[in-house]
């Protein structure tokens, strides 16, 4: 493994190698708050691509992807509670009940996914900015061609992803009430604040991102520093 390795395969590297070791990083409160929270903002927006799309609820999630090994700091009672009280708020549904399942080989099954329905496409560029979607975070699906008219808007696209990204924390706390969780939704909050005046600077005709874990992305790397001094 090279220096430039990122995270994620070293992580995967570690877990296949040294599995004990490894699994010591559950342990640590901080650490699992930290991957439960990232984990829980996939699933949110994995439910509102979902219901953007018009899909209906589904009646099984499988986890796929090298990712996928995230969802092991958490127990099977855990990821059903976590997968259905996403499902059910962002659906705002009171009966969901899914099941959540790991495959055997999830980077197959991650690649397979991306191309079901591949031959559903036309070939020709106007269909494909026809047919294509773009989620930009603030849980609505834009075409290709949407999209460009959204940069005269983007200050206001900003502030309705910082208002999903609000509702994520407190839909995240909401379904941990009377847990003990390591990290204060005060605390988590105080910092997307501070990143308001930290915008990413994009150009939305160039650049297809999805703000929402731009911000989710800024949040952890700022509550991070702060667990590791307080350490």
């Amino acid at each position: 493994i090279s220096n430039g390795e990122n995270l994620s395969s070293l992580m995967n590297y570690g877990f296949q190698k040294f599995p004990a070791d490894f699994n010591l990083i559950w342990t640590n409160p901080k650490l699992r708050f930290m991957l439960k929270f990232h984990a829980a903002a996939i699933l949110y927006q994995t439910a509102q691509l979902c219901k953007a799309n018009k899909d209906e609820i589904p009646a099984y999630v499988h986890m796929t992807g090298n990712g996928s090994k995230l969802f092991r700091i958490l127990h099977d009672d855990e990821r059903r509670k976590l997968v259905n009280g996403i499902f059910a708020a962002v659906f705002d549904a009171a009966d969901v009940n899914i099941q959540v399942s790991d495959v055997r080989n999830p980077k197959f099954a991650a690649a397979q996914g991306c191309l079901y329905g591949y031959d559903s496409i036309i070939n020709t560029v106007d269909d494909v900015q026809r047919k294509s979607f773009v989620a930009l975070g603030d849980g609505e699906l834009f075409t290709l061609q949407d999209k460009r008219k959204l940069d005269a808007d983007a200050a206001e696209l900003k502030a309705r992803v910082r208002e999903n990204v609000v509702k994520f924390v407190d839909l995240f706390y909401d379904l941990h009430s009377g847990e003990h969780l390591s990290v204060d939704k005060n605390f988590v909050l105080s910092h997307l604040e501070q990143d308001t005046d930290r915008d990413p600077n994009i150009n939305l005709r160039d650049d297809i991102r999805n703000l929402f874990f731009e911000y989710i992305n800024g949040l952890m790397v700022g509550i991070s520093g702060q667990l590791y001094n307080m350490a």
